[in-house]
């Protein structure tokens, strides 16, 4: 398969199932020091010349029966795919990383990544600046809520409630169904629930309420640092010719950065395990030192 994260999780919801002896070509040609993120038309393009249709991608495919141009991109959007296989397989034998590519595949293939923490969802929202610790507690009640919904209904969560609708009901604390800010047909559905999470998130304790994160000259030395962080692990992608989004994705790298600034004995967060902190630790932790050296 080729990129296949979106068609995992069609399966396992469908299915209640993960396709075993998985082989990701996006995530093969990363590794083999292609691009990153690779569209299987620009790999078949790169690998065999050859420019596949595009005429097909928005067509209807519910309609049956389907067009023979419809049969025909779809047989194309395979069709190179065992030979590819076979290809980046040799180059995996060859550089020695069959290892760290059956680690990502163990990853990609874990279920637990289609059924989050419903509770840490409130984090992937991107909130105003000016928001009170009260209304992220809000936030969070609303969002845990919306993803067991979804869940339920068998939805995306944007079908439930809109993110910005979230956003509206946190920061302006509505008691009442007249107060509630949001379009007629969620009010009328989910009106009176949404008004009990609301309150729910107000009257939970104030020591568990998320904590706002403010631009203070902590939150530019976490920057700096992972800035620092992410320009190692450059050097390391380019010497072992493993595509930098693939080695140390931002987001990673920001979480080492905070967990060194808090101090915390072991900074390497759970995801950054295997092949990855194998080529990294040494590398980040001399970024780190020199960042803070440089800092004294």
């Amino acid at each position: 398969m080729h990129s296949c994260g979106g068609d995992l999780e069609v399966l396992y919801h469908h299915f209640g199932v993960m396709p075993a002896g998985l082989f990701d070509t996006q995530v093969a040609e990363a590794l083999n020091g292609g691009e990153f993120s690779l569209g299987y038309a620009k790999l078949v393009a790169q690998e065999f010349g050859v420019e596949l249709p595009k005429g097909e991608t928005r067509s209807n495919w519910l309609k049956r029966p389907l067009s023979e141009r419809q049969l025909r991109y779809a047989a194309l959007d395979v069709a190179y795919l065992p030979e590819i296989y076979r290809r980046q397989q040799t180059a995996l034998d060859q550089s020695g990383r069959n290892r760290w590519f059956e680690q990502e595949m163990a990853a990609l293939g874990d279920p637990g990544r289609f059924l989050p923490d419903p509770d840490a969802l409130w984090q992937k929202i991107k909130y105003p600046a000016e928001i009170e610790p009260v209304q992220l507690a809000v936030l969070r009640t609303l969002a845990a809520w919306r993803e067991l919904e979804a869940r339920r209904r068998d939805l995306p969560r944007g079908f439930v409630i809109e993110d910005k609708d979230l956003i509206s009901l946190a920061m302006d604390l509505p008691t009442s169904d007249g107060e509630l800010n949001i379009n007629g047909s969620t009010r009328r559905r989910h009106g009176t629930t949404l008004l009990n999470l609301i309150r729910e998130g107000r009257e939970s304790d104030p020591e568990n309420w998320p904590q706002v994160k403010s631009k203070t000259d902590d939150w530019r030395e976490q920057k700096a640092l992972t800035d620092q962080l992410a320009k190692a692990a450059r050097r390391v992608a380019r010497s072992t010719g493993v595509a930098p989004e693939l080695l140390a994705p931002r987001k990673l790298l920001a979480q080492v950065a905070s967990r060194i600034q808090a101090g915390q004995a072991e900074p390497w967060p759970a995801t950054l395990t295997g092949w990855r902190l194998e080529l990294l630790a040494d590398a980040l932790l001399a970024a780190a030192n020199g960042q803070q050296r440089g800092s004294d």
